[in-house]
């Protein structure tokens, strides 16, 4: 499976890096606009048969800015985020871009 970062921006791009570390505290602040914070959700990332032996499902974790209402930021409409919206019920919607981890089980534990 791919250890990636997913960056769901809310103009509707995506951009989708392979990483060999955890996204360090700075990367996050970068991608999300400032202070950050996990959205807890039991999302997974899916991976479909174009992925060949990496295809499958595996955790993800979601960072979004922790200020987005505040900060008056927009509603995200990317795909990933209005799935995982669906999850989130009144607890959505998620604002701002994000940033997705997507990683093997053994890439999550390197977590801080």
């Amino acid at each position: 499976m791919p250890n990636i970062c997913v960056i769901a921006r809310t103009n509707g791009e995506l951009e989708t890096i392979d990483i060999d570390e955890w996204p360090d505290f700075r990367s996050i602040q970068k991608v999300v606009g400032g202070m950050f914070a996990q959205v807890p959700t039991t999302f997974h990332m899916e991976f479909d048969e174009t992925w060949g032996a990496e295809a499958g499902e595996q955790k993800t974790v979601v960072y979004c800015n922790e200020m987005a209402a505040l900060k008056g930021l927009e509603q995200n409409t990317t795909g990933i985020a209005r799935t995982i919206n669906r999850e989130l019920g009144s607890n959505g919607p998620l604002l701002g871009d994000l940033l997705i981890v997507s990683a093997t089980e053994d890439f999550m534990a390197l977590q801080d």
